[in-house]
Order: C-alpha cells, then structure tokens, then sequence
C-alpha cells in the first residue's frame, strides 16, 4: 500500500521520498537507502524498530512514553550519525510539526464552539439511546445510561461518558486523555427511534435490536397451555406453524430454530430465543376454549401473519 508524502511530511523529512505499508512494515528511503521500520504505544510506552538492509543497521527504541515522537527523534538522529551526515535537529523540526497540529486543532476546536446551537435538547429520553451499535468491520459499540449519563465503550481502549452538545449530538470526554474528545451523532428513523450512531472518525454504527424480554410475568396451568398447541396454516403466505408444549409452550417454524414462548397474558405470548430481538409476539383469539386464530406480530414494517388451525 502506497501511502502519500505530504507537504508537511516533506518539509520534516526531506530526505524520504518514498513511503509504503507491506507486510507488516513501514517501507521508505532515508538519505538514499532503503528504510523499513514499525512503531507502537501502548500502556504509557512506545517503542520502534528500524533496520536499513544496505548499512546492515539495526535498531530497537523504546521509551517510557505513550505517542511519543521520541522513538522517531532518536531514530534519525542515530541515522545520521552512523550515516556521517550533517547533524539536523530533528527535536526542533518535530516540535514545529506539532506546534502546528496544535495550532489547527485548536483552531478546529473555536470553530466547532462557534457552530455549536445553544439551548438545544435531545429528541428523545437519554435511555433510549442506550444500546448496542455494530458495523461489519468495526464490532461493536455499547452505550448505556449510569446515573442519569451515557457512557459509551468501544474496544478496550474507548470509554467515557457522552456530553450533551446540541440537537442529538454528544461530546464523548474519554477516561485516555491520549485520546482527547470525540463526537458522536445519533439518526432517528422514520419512527422516531434511533436508527444509527455517527462514531467521529471511526464510522457509522447500525443499532441491533434489543433483545427480547425473558422475564416470566405469568404461568399458565398445563391444561389451559394444552389448549393453544397444535398446527396452525396460513394462505398468504403459504405457511405452516406448530406449536407444543412440554413444560413451556414452543413455536416452530419452518427452516428456524425453536422460540420458546414466554405468556404476556393468558392469550399473548413473546417469542424468545437466541438472537430473537423484541417485538415478536403471538396472540390467539379464542373462541368457547378453542382457538380460533393465530396472529404471529412481528416489529414494523414487518406485516403481521394471521393463521387458522388446520383442520
């Protein structure tokens, strides 16, 4: 992978002119000679290792310091030493880099303060934000409310709580200082629910359905469960259902795994499972102790399904 050198990365180093990812290495020239090197930082280190194959040069850099530009600093230092080149000082052109990253973040930050639309309410209570969000690449990211604040957690590194900034966006204060502030933004749907959380510089997060309540809230008598069992049909679609008792009443459907149905009411039942989300009901209509129809209730825009017994 090709990886640009930009201006800024040219007025620091002009000596690179060359600057690629592969197979697990920075890949790039210093001073007419090939240099591959890797960095990384963690728990309040960093570290670097660099070899330069054509001067058979090694070296391995650590500090006690986490993103620190130290390993770098050091590593073109001893580069040049080893290599009888004029001494630059590296310590001074890395500290203008960062005076001027500083400098634009700051300058970000007023714009952003100045954006910023005061007396402003989230749409909706803060615990309906709460939830588990998942995109395909990046897992997933939970947030739930404590104590009346959402606190948002991503990987083993992302965790704090969520400010309210204005509208349905939040400032994420980080626990890390390394990482500084983030913000996220949360979309309603059509319903009124939160659909997706935008997770700055990260990507966007799809919300997972809440998963069904399985808490029992009543029990039926085997007798009066014996009399919802049986098989059940529908024309459109062409479907067939069964339902059985063995101590819980049990749902099957064709090509699915087996729900387990948990009694709202004497006549509605919530479908559970593994992985069912909420929202999955089935409800009778009886009629002199006989079921009548079966109407299986699933979350909008899903259609609800009305079966008959079979006869």
């Amino acid at each position: 992978m090709v990886i640009p050198v930009g201006p800024d990365a040219r007025q620091l180093n002009p000596y690179t002119h060359l600057n690629a990812y592969g197979m697990g290495w920075f890949l790039g020239d210093y001073r007419g000679r090939e240099l591959d090197q890797h960095g990384g930082n963690i728990d309040g280190m960093s570290a670097m290792v660099a070899v330069m194959p054509e001067e058979k040069i090694g070296m391995v850099i650590l500090t006690n310091a986490n993103g620190s530009p130290v390993p770098s600093i050091a590593l073109y230092r001893v580069l040049d030493g080893l290599l009888n080149e004029p001494a630059r000082d590296w310590n001074g052109e890395y500290r203008k880099t960062f005076d001027k990253a500083r400098a634009q973040a700051k300058e970000a930050q007023q714009k952003r303060l100045a954006q910023r639309v005061p007396d402003t309410k989230p749409s909706l209570a803060l615990d309906r934000y709460a939830g588990v969000y998942s995109d395909s690449m990046y897992g997933d990211a939970t947030i739930r409310l404590e104590n009346g604040t959402l606190r948002m957690t991503y990987g083993t590194l992302y965790d704090g709580e969520l400010e309210h900034w204005h509208f349905d966006t939040f400032r994420a204060r980080w626990h890390s200082r390394a990482l500084g502030q983030t913000f996220v933004t949360f979309a309603l749907g059509a319903d009124g629910k939160v659909h997706s959380v935008d997770f700055e510089g990260i990507g966007s997060f799809g919300r997972k359905p809440d998963a069904a309540d399985t808490t029992r809230k009543i029990t039926l008598a085997a007798s009066d469960a014996g009399k919802l069992t049986g098989t059940f049909v529908s024309e459109m679609p062409a479907l067939s259902i069964e339902v059985a008792y063995d101590g819980d009443l049990k749902l099957t459907v064709p090509g699915q795994p087996v729900y387990t149905l948990l009694a709202d009411s004497p006549t509605r039942f919530r479908m559970t499972g593994a992985n069912v989300p909420a929202g999955f009901f089935l409800e009778y209509e009886m009629a002199n102790g006989v079921v009548k129809t079966v109407k299986l209730i699933q979350p909008a825009p899903r259609p609800t399904l009305t079966f008959l017994p079979k006869r």
